[in-house]
């Protein structure tokens, strides 16, 4: 039976698809989306510590990251990413691979305890949290600073298990590796399993290993054959919906020929799409957007990163969503050396004219985005943010406290 692998999105359940990946192990994978901070109720479900990933495998049904990465390597790959008792540097691996979870997790895990509960550096509490977590990231980075990877030279599951503290868990916790570079690089310079397995779910896609790289973060060459056929055809289909308005064309007949390009156009595309011409993509495939979605004129969206607009999103003139950026390097340039970061828009947001969003940015749901404004930094759900660079000024009720029915009071008034 094929392998299952269950992955809560954003969460160190990542590791299992790449591990999949990394060993060519077949499997299935479901994705659930969280409700609200934590797993949804069908996740929990599936096994009793309720936490992700969770594998299935026949009728082994199995949680911990640790040991679904232990059991899909030595059960279906004969132990690979695995260094074995005879080799020198096996005392090495053991340290870091138990290192990860233990003490990088644990550090990193208080710190955000500290950070979310209002604690900073100069309270007791937050000096040692902060403390503890910054000492972890020091070793790790003295160690990179000797070692290719963290057991030797060649990658290993302790590195696979490292890589979510210093990348994906910074949607939770802010944290600054400017004083940590080779943990930094080493962050820079993995393929995002999560990005790869979102990308899968899309369509017209210019697979190659440049492409992997541009949507996970990573340097990559913007002239590879296919992404440069990918730039391309998106170009066909711009001029196309920009130029589309037939001589007999009614409003009705104008919105569903317009809509029918659109789906050629993106990755993925909900209900009842809107789109003011002109629009301008890079690639359009890494755009998905959600239902209702309405953009007036000269929206620019460069998704070298991977671009999700939720449902119900609106946008005023000329918003630029610019999900690709370049080294401040001559040389890089020179070289069309480009990097990209990932871009998401929840539900409900109603961004202004003229505002441009940047790279590695997410806009929570139920968000208003003032005229004009730079978003360079998220903006948590029910927001009002405007500025550049754009400040939250304000927060709104949440849709779902919104009372359901008239109050008594104003039926009787």
């Amino acid at each position: 039976m094929t392998l299952i692998v269950h992955h809560l999105h954003v969460s160190m359940s990542e590791r299992i698809p790449w591990l999949c990946e990394e060993l060519g192990v077949p499997y299935e994978l479901k994705g659930y989306d969280r409700d609200r901070l934590m797993a949804p109720a069908e996740f929990k479900a599936l096994h009793p510590a309720g936490t992700a990933p969770v594998i299935q495998d026949g009728d082994l049904t199995l949680a911990e990251s640790g040991a679904c990465v232990e059991y899909i390597s030595h059960k279906h790959a004969q132990g690979k990413l695995f260094v074995p008792p005879s080799r020198p540097e096996y005392a090495t691996f053991l340290f870091w691979w138990h290192w990860s979870n233990a003490t990088l997790q644990s550090a990193l895990g208080g710190a955000l305890g500290a950070y979310a509960g209002g604690l900073r550096k100069g309270d007791p509490g937050g000096a040692f949290a902060f403390g503890r977590s910054r000492k972890a990231l020091s070793s790790m980075n003295d160690r990179l600073g000797r070692s290719k990877w963290l057991a030797g030279e060649n990658f290993t599951v302790a590195d696979l298990m490292c890589v979510f503290q210093v990348s994906t868990f910074r949607y939770f916790y802010p944290i600054d590796l400017g004083d940590f570079i080779d943990v930094s690089n080493m962050a820079a310079t993995q393929k995002d399993a999560a990005a790869i397995e979102c990308a899968k779910q899309m369509d017209h896609i210019p697979w190659c290993d440049d492409y992997e790289k541009m949507i996970s973060g990573m340097l990559y060459n913007s002239l590879a054959p296919e992404l440069i056929a990918g730039r391309f055809r998106a170009r066909r289909f711009m001029h196309k919906y920009n130029n589309h308005f037939p001589e007999d064309a009614t409003p009705d007949t104008l919105v569903k020929e317009r809509e029918d390009i659109v789906r050629q156009m993106f990755g993925k595309v909900g209900k009842e799409p809107y789109m003011e011409p002109p629009l301008n993509v890079d690639y359009g495939c890494n755009i998905t957007i959600g239902d209702n979605f309405y953009s007036n004129f000269n929206l620019v969206i460069l998704d070298c990163g991977i671009v999700k607009i939720g449902d119900r999103v609106l946008f005023g003139p000329s918003v630029s969503i610019f999900a690709a950026t370049h080294e401040v390097e001559v040389q890089s340039r020179r070289d069309f050396i480009e990097y990209a970061g990932s871009v998401t828009i929840g539900d409900d947001c109603w961004i202004g004219g003229n505002v441009t969003i940047m790279p590695n940015v997410k806009i929570g749901k139920g968000c208003t985005i003032g005229a004009g404004s730079i978003v360079t930094k998220d903006i948590p759900d029910f927001s009002v943010a405007i500025g550049t660079p754009a400040r939250v000024v304000k927060k709104v009720q949440p849709v779902e406290d919104l009372p359901s029915e008239i109050p008594d009071a104003e039926k009787t008034a």
